[in-house]
């Protein structure tokens, strides 16, 4: 990650911030940036990826050249072959992010009817933001709202190689 690009910065950093870590970004694994939070002020504390689901790009992209060998014929220019399967791996890809965003959503749902008592560490220490005032038998619900959900991929050199 950069830190200084203007998108990662937070406009209250300082470097002379002696609590300026309160003030930047994180990732969260390999895969997320967390930072930006619908739920509040953007930070990385207290927030990490609730659920995810990763993309596999190669088999979108295998799908895409085989339909689109299927449309045309053998005589057919490769260049026009290449400009078709990019059309339909990009649909696939709006289509399959589409479908994991409302797995996601669906997901999330389920677990904010969780109990606090199930999580004891993240409620005893905080970490969900107000997790702590829970009673044991009280459903997460808002407390799970800062943090993210990631729609992943994997494989996009092996699907350029597979379109193109």
């Amino acid at each position: 990650m950069f830190l200084d690009t203007p998108y990662n910065k937070h406009e209250k950093w300082r470097a002379d911030d002696p609590e300026r870590y309160k003030y930047e970004l994180a990732t969260m694994g390999y895969r997320t940036r967390v930072f930006e939070n619908v739920a509040g002020e953007k930070t990385s504390l207290g927030r990490g990826n609730l659920s995810f689901t990763t993309m596999n790009l190669p088999r979108l992209a295998i799908e895409a050249r085989i339909k689109t060998e299927s449309l045309t014929d053998e005589k057919s220019h490769p260049e026009a072959v290449e400009h078709e399967a990019k059309k339909i791996f990009l649909e696939s890809v709006r289509e399959m992010a589409a479908t994991i965003a409302e797995q996601l959503i669906t997901r999330y749902n389920y677990q904010r009817t969780a109990l606090a008592r199930q999580f004891p560490f993240m409620m005893g220490n905080d970490i969900w933001k107000g997790g702590i005032k829970l009673a044991p038998n009280q459903e997460v619900g808002d407390t799970i709202r800062t943090g993210t959900l990631g729609i992943g991929f994997i494989g996009g050199h092996n699907a350029m190689v597979a379109l193109y």
